[in-house]
């Protein structure tokens, strides 16, 4: 079985005067109004990143030797990192993943970020298929927590001082010792 993306339906929405409002595109290198913060003028123009996450998780579930815990899908490999899908009736998708739940892929959806809904999709398949395929990985790393992503197009990561850290998870990810790269998720037989 192979994963294909579910049809992105995009809309077209307009702004005050009847324009179409060119998402992802508005703010050019400039900064975004204060008003347009904590606003979300067309929260439906979200709808087609739920139906990816749900795409992404119907088929992990179909091909991977998961198990579900509520968002959470845990691979029967312990050296795999889980993988946690979470969808909000926003509509809002999320992928974290790990002991340290970093979130690899997810959107704000304010009107100041300006959120392109491909550029979402893209980033959330390309997170969950980093995590399946052991390009992920969060470790300790003196007095702090990092965190990151990979995949043959690039990624990202994150810091996080100790001090913030969450005691267990910090505790969880001290006892995994050195070997901070996660293992590819083993596929159903």
């Amino acid at each position: 079985m192979t994963y294909r993306r579910p049809p992105l339906n995009l809309g077209i929405y307009l702004d005050d005067h009847g324009e179409p409002i060119s998402y992802g595109n508005r703010w050019g290198m400039g900064h975004p109004p204060e008003d347009t913060y904590s606003v979300t003028r067309h929260p439906e123009r979200f709808a087609p990143i739920v139906d990816v996450a749900e795409a992404l998780r119907e088929y992990l579930i179909a091909t991977y030797d998961v198990t579900e815990h509520g968002d959470q899908l845990v691979p029967s490999d312990p050296a795999a990192a889980s993988l946690t899908i979470e969808v909000t009736d926003f509509p809002l998708a999320r992928a974290s993943a790990g002991i340290s739940g970093f979130q690899g892929a997810w959107n704000c959806g304010c009107d100041a970020c300006d959120d392109d809904v491909e550029e979402l999709a893209d980033t959330l398949e390309r997170f969950v298929f980093a995590v399946v395929n052991a390009g992920f990985q969060d470790e300790i790393k003196g007095r702090s927590v990092h965190s990151s992503w990979h995949d043959d197009q690039g990624g990202t990561g994150s810091e996080t001082p100790r001090k913030v850290v969450d005691k267990a998870v910090f505790a969880a990810l001290k006892a995994r010792g050195r070997d901070a790269v996660y293992a590819p998720w083993p596929t159903r037989t």
